[in-house]
């Protein structure tokens, strides 16, 4: 459908387009955070059903540079995960 339409961008955030935006599903209620936080960069969310194996390889390429300062969870504390990034 892209090809057919040139002069369209399309925003998604299921990963297939041009420009990504967060998937907001719900209001979530504002956190109080933290000047000390374990993680600069965190990925909350699935590996799977992305294109060309995206998130797998951000998550590779995340992994082998930041050591510590980077975190990758698919689990239902989520939002403690985020806070504490």
């Amino acid at each position: 459908l892209m090809e057919d339409i040139p002069n369209v961008l399309v925003f998604s955030s299921g990963g297939y387009g041009h420009i990504p935006i967060p998937l907001f599903k719900q209001e979530e209620p504002l956190a109080k955070l933290s000047d000390k936080r374990s993680y600069l960069i965190n990925y909350v969310g699935s590996l799977a059903h992305d294109p060309w194996g995206m998130r797998k390889k951000m998550d590779d390429y995340l992994k082998g540079r930041l050591i510590r300062r980077y975190r990758y969870a698919h689990a239902p504390n989520w939002r403690e995960i985020m806070q504490d990034s």
